[in-house]
């Protein structure tokens, strides 16, 4: 619990401004004193000379109504929305730790740094796009880095700041949000950070993040950015047309499966990415525990004896400290072919429901996937996320079989 400051700025509220964290283009920043709830908060407010622009203050409530929507670890969580005589404010978590663009100046990040940093931020984008929601200006500003909560082979968790430029899929509308605050032909966003199809002004989905997402990536890798020219038209012609130099995965002692994966997150057409932020962080997964595995982070993995839904894998290792247990849960619909071939319940789209569902809950809980013929088998790093999602899955489970009977 923080202890109560003195020295102040003002207040706005109940909250006491400390000091100015940053000031951009549509507001500012502030580390605030929350005197209701004695903590420390982050107060983003629209400038006193912009306050009077009706587009920065719709854009700036849209990012509230669009954060307030989302649950995740790896995305900076809204508390509070005030609108003063100062201009609209929101109250968010302070998160301490810099940026990832301050953690990059000292030159590449450590391969397996830069994987889990990556996969966290594409969980967060995953559970943002199932929401229906974008971020559109995805960048090292816009992604904090602070110390992970367990020690479990990260070291860094990514929370994802500013969904300032979010807005409704157009596949997956949200009820009271307003109509899109863009009109067609408008590019609004980073230059360097943004798709192609988001350079030319065209109509965007989540692929948009990916691509974004990739360039990210690129740069953690390399220290270099994918497309920065020597002017922002340069910038704008590169991202349109031009493909970044190549990862020489052997030269940059990284896995082939990564260079590929970076790539292919940059291709230019939205329909050669992949298909889906989950899968991505799903296959960063896999290459972090590959690339532990190869470095004597984690002792290899046995699947547990068949006889129950869920176990444990444990190794026996050489030493107590070297121990690290890894949670399987297999999960298994025992009258999927019923519903499968039942047309009355619309069957076969509530096992794709499942299917899709329980990947998403395995990557929010920082699991993945695994092959199993029988079900579906994830693994997780800490016990206690096999645990919950044993217990959202029951819920799932219990949801879809209430659509069922209905």
């Amino acid at each position: 619990m923080s202890s109560e400051p003195h020295n102040t700025f003002g207040t706005i509220g109940a909250y006491r401004l400390l000091t100015r964290l940053g000031k951009g283009g549509m507001g500012e920043v502030f580390r605030a004193y929350d005197q209701r709830l004695k903590r420390d908060v982050a107060i983003k407010r629209i400038r006193a000379e912009r306050s009077f622009d009706q587009s920065a203050r719709s854009r700036f409530r849209r990012e509230a109504q669009a954060v307030a929507r989302l649950s995740h670890p790896s995305i900076v969580p809204i508390f509070d929305v005030l609108d003063t005589e100062e201009g609209d404010c929101i109250v968010m978590e302070y998160v301490e730790g810099q940026s990832l663009a301050a953690f990059m100046e000292a030159g590449p990040i450590p391969v397996r740094t830069a994987v889990q940093i990556a996969g966290a931020i594409a969980s967060g984008l995953g559970h943002a796009h199932d929401k229906g929601l974008i971020h559109r200006d995805l960048k090292p500003e816009n992604v904090m880095l602070t110390k992970a909560p367990d020690g479990f082979g990260s070291t860094h968790q990514a929370k994802i700041l500013d969904f300032g430029l979010a807005r409704a899929l157009a596949s997956r509308p949200v009820e009271d949000l307003e109509a899109p605050l863009t009109e067609p032909g408008a590019v609004i966003g980073t230059v360097h950070a943004m798709s192609p199809e988001q350079a030319m002004g065209e109509e965007v989905d989540h692929r948009t993040d990916l691509f974004s997402l990739g360039a990210l990536l690129y740069e953690m890798l390399t220290a270099t950015s994918a497309f920065r020219g020597k002017n922002w038209i340069d910038t704008l012609n590169r991202v349109i047309h031009e493909d970044p130099a190549a990862l020489d995965a052997q030269a940059l002692g990284i896995p082939e499966e990564l260079a590929e994966l970076t790539m292919s997150l940059m291709a230019k057409k939205s329909a050669e990415r992949p298909p889906s932020a989950g899968r991505v962080a799903a296959q960063l997964r896999k290459i972090d525990l590959r690339l532990a595995a190869e470095s004597g982070g984690f002792q290899s993995l046995q699947t547990p004896a068949v006889g129950g839904s869920a176990g444990a894998a444990k190794d026996a290792p050489s030493t107590v400290a070297a121990a690290q247990v890894r949670t399987l849960v297999l999960v298994q619909l025992l009258d999927a072919a019923r519903i499968a071939v039942s047309a009355d319940t619309g069957g076969s789209n509530v096992l794709s429901r499942h299917d899709r569902d329980a990947r998403n809950l395995a990557t929010q809980l920082r699991g993945f996937e695994v092959e199993h013929a029988d079900g579906f088998l994830a693994i997780f790093e800490r016990p206690i996320d096999g645990v919950h999602f044993a217990i959202e899955y029951h819920r799932l489970v219990s949801e879809l079989g209430d659509e069922i009977e209905e």
